[in-house]
């Protein structure tokens, strides 16, 4: 049988790692990867795995600004559907930030956050790709005022999509498709806030 695999997504890094340490107590004995790319201009790239035992479920923690597609997209191939299975895209994001983050005009080299060197991405940019293709959606940090703000932009963004505050969704269940998800953030496809 497959392991299900779920890809936490996020510019906000506090955010992604709470999730993904609440999936490995969720799911004891699973392992969480992670590629950190700080240094990837230099051409270094550090690989962290946390908990390696039985696998019950693999947690893939992308990079700050890894749009989750790709990655998806290489999960669902041929070779890989007898050992692996893509259940969940999650995005995290940090209530404070994220409805600034996602009006900010600076390019992801100016905050840090490059994939790639000479990336020349823009942290909105990003920000809203992981938000539209992502299956789920987790808010962390900020008060009260700050969850409704980005509740309300989140309508806007991905009006289809849950968002989850004091829980996380289920991450064991059936298999993604790509091409499906894919659909979801094609502007010809995807569901408007008023369709929704």
């Amino acid at each position: 049988m497959s392991t299900p695999v779920v890809l936490v997504a996020g510019l906000h890094a506090s955010a992604r790692t709470a999730v993904v340490d609440r999936l490995l107590r969720d799911h004891p004995g699973s392992p969480a990867v992670h590629h950190d790319l700080r240094e990837v201009p230099a051409g270094r790239v550090q690989r962290v795995v946390r908990d390696a035992a039985t696998v019950s479920l693999l947690v893939v923690d992308l990079w700050d600004s890894v749009e989750p597609r790709s990655v998806a997209e290489a999960l669902d191939c041929e070779e890989a559907h007898d050992i692996l299975r893509l259940t969940c895209v999650l995005t995290t994001l940090h209530a404070e930030h994220m409805p600034v983050d996602i009006t900010r005009g600076d390019r992801l080299s100016e905050t840090g956050q490059p994939a790639a060197a000479g990336d020349q991405r823009y942290l909105a940019e990003v920000l809203t790709r992981q938000i539209e293709y992502a299956t789920a959606l987790t808010l962390h940090g900020g008060d009260e005022e700050d969850g409704e703000l980005s509740r309300a932009v989140l309508a806007h963004l991905a009006p289809c999509t849950p968002v989850f505050a004091e829980s996380l969704p289920g991450v064991t269940g059936a298999r993604l498709c790509s091409r499906e998800l894919a659909e979801r953030v094609d502007p010809a496809t995807a569901l408007l806030p008023c369709d929704a």
